[in-house]
């Protein structure tokens, strides 16, 4: 790898350090801390990144214990039935994808500097991706996503949010 690769790969690298920053930085267990463990369960590569970054740092070191007991408790209530609860568990949007054997996900920058990793739920054409994710105060949504020419350091294609979304309706939930 040479010395200008290197140099944009970091600056990339140093983008999305700081909206993982901004996460890891707030309210201990709180909204969050949630978010940023929803983002680096799509983006293994950012997480295995952040251990090397962040190792010494004590918030990270609290954040991941955290989150292992955050993940067991979604677990446990997640696999357990749903009459057993005065409301039925909805699925994140992550398991309502998995349930609809999504496999795809790409990068999609939502606002400047604001990306994560969303599925894939159709494939319009080889330039515009229809994806989901749970936006906050609606729920499980979808929108449109247009392939850019760039990518991040680790060469995954940018694509970009239109800016529209629709929700998705708790019977294509249940049926998915």
């Amino acid at each position: 790898m040479n010395q200008e690769s290197s140099a944009v790969r970091e600056e990339s690298i140093r983008d999305m350090l700081a909206v993982f920053e901004a996460r890891l930085t707030g309210q201990p267990g709180g909204e969050s801390w949630r978010e940023l463990s929803a983002m680096l369960n799509g983006a293994p590569p950012w997480r295995a990144e952040l251990n090397r970054r962040w190792a010494h740092r004590e918030d990270w070191k609290a954040f991941l214990q955290w989150e292992i007991d955050f993940q067991a408790e979604q677990w446990n209530r997640d696999s357990l039935p749903a009459g057993r609860f005065p409301k039925p568990i909805r699925p994140r949007a992550e398991q309502a994808a998995a349930g609809r054997h999504v496999e795809e996900k790409i990068l999609v920058e939502f606002t400047p500097g604001v990306r994560a990793f969303a599925p894939v739920v159709e494939v319009l054409s080889d330039e515009y991706r229809v994806v989901e994710w749970d936006q906050p105060g609606v729920g499980l949504v979808r929108g449109c996503a247009v392939r850019t020419d760039t990518h991040n350091g680790c060469g995954e294609f940018l694509w970009a949010w239109d800016g529209t979304f629709e929700p998705v309706e708790e019977e294509q939930q249940a049926a998915g």
